[in-house]
């Protein structure tokens, strides 16, 4: 009895698949939705580490979605099982059409989680009702773009525009990829930077369900800078509904003199602007970043506060912090295989 409880929400909300045509529908609809909603990213995540993935929605009298958000059911050896919108996602919060809405999807959302004896994380804030703890975990950076990427470039911090001019004097070039081979020149400066950062990397299964699911099928791309015949740095951007998100960028250290890193963040805005985007989002960046929150403020983007929502259970506790401090210096002290075995072990469990 209990298991069916966990596995079925209250009638006011349903569970329904990922590939649900109703979700692509609503989403589509919604001007705040990004590729953290669309079940590309989704799967990808299910795939990569897997997360059972689902839909709680709640419909009108027609079927029609007007409310919901997508779920990944994790189990944990380190925190248990909990169902996350979503693991490894820097927002997501839920969809509605309205605030009346979202309000009553929060509330049906909190009853539900009591009933089920699950606790529930949201990426994103969650009206303010009760039974919700809400954490701020960072802050995002949100540049408006325009059609013509020189107008724009003329409204950049001086420092952003010469650091740009000096890459192409300096003789770097830029390339946007999509195909498989480029996963591999992507992956090797992804695994320099996260050794370098002291973080785990992951799983090598994540980039190819993100190769298969995101990238190849055109929500997504690569912009390489490349010295000589040499890739130096890059930014993966994940694109669609208007919304550019920058969500990995890597680069090799010995050139950092040549401001590859500016360069590519830059090809990825001049994409967006000529592929009529209307925004691009830098990605979290933690409390405590503050040189790369100064980096991302540079290109003229809106600093916002994010929030987790949790249900049932406590936001994570400061022990959790220590632990990554650890794991940092231990990461950057070892050879670098070490960071790719942290993360096939471990990343997993630290969702």
């Amino acid at each position: 009895m209990l298991a069916q409880r966990i596995a079925n929400p209250p009638a006011t909300l349903q569970r329904a698949a990922i590939d649900d045509p109703r979700w692509t529908a609503f989403i589509a609809s919604q001007p705040d939705a990004t590729l953290f909603h669309h079940p590309a990213w989704v799967q990808a995540l299910a795939e990569a580490y897997g997360y059972d993935p689902f839909l709680i929605i709640h419909a009108d009298e027609d079927g029609n979605i007007v409310a919901g958000m997508p779920v990944l059911d994790v189990r944990s050896a380190l925190r248990g099982r909990r169902r996350i919108s979503l693991p490894f996602t820097d927002y997501c919060p839920p969809l509605a059409r309205n605030a009346q809405r979202l309000t009553f999807f929060a509330e049906e959302l909190n009853r539900w989680q009591i009933d089920a004896q699950s606790s529930i994380e949201v990426h994103g804030a969650l009206p303010d009702i009760g039974g919700v703890d809400r954490v701020q975990v960072g802050f995002g950076h949100l540049l408006s773009l325009e059609q013509d990427p020189a107008r724009l470039f003329s409204r950049l911090h001086p420092n952003i525009r010469r650091w740009i001019r000096k890459s192409l004097r300096e003789g770097l070039t830029v390339r946007l990829g999509t195909s498989p081979a480029d996963l591999e020149p992507f992956y090797r400066l992804h695994w320099q930077t996260r050794r370098r950062l002291g973080v785990p990397l992951q799983p090598r299964s994540f980039f190819d369900s993100l190769w298969r699911r995101v990238i190849e099928p055109g929500f997504g791309f690569v912009a390489f800078a490349y010295f000589g015949e040499r890739p130096i740095a890059a930014d993966l951007f994940l694109a669609w509904n208007g919304t550019l998100i920058g969500k990995f960028n890597a680069s090799d250290r010995q050139f950092w003199s040549l401001r590859p890193n500016n360069l590519v963040v830059w090809a990825g805005i001049e994409w967006g602007c000529q592929n009529g985007y209307r925004l691009l989002d830098f990605g979290k960046t933690d409390r405590h970043g503050g040189g790369l929150r100064n980096f991302k403020m540079s290109w003229g983007s809106t600093e916002v506060p994010i929030f987790y929502s949790y249900l049932g259970g406590p936001a994570p506790s400061p022990l959790d912090g220590l632990a990554s401090r650890v794991l940092t210096r231990v990461i950057q002290a070892s050879p670098p295989v070490v960071c790719r075995v942290a993360g096939e072990l471990l990343y997993r469990q630290c969702a």
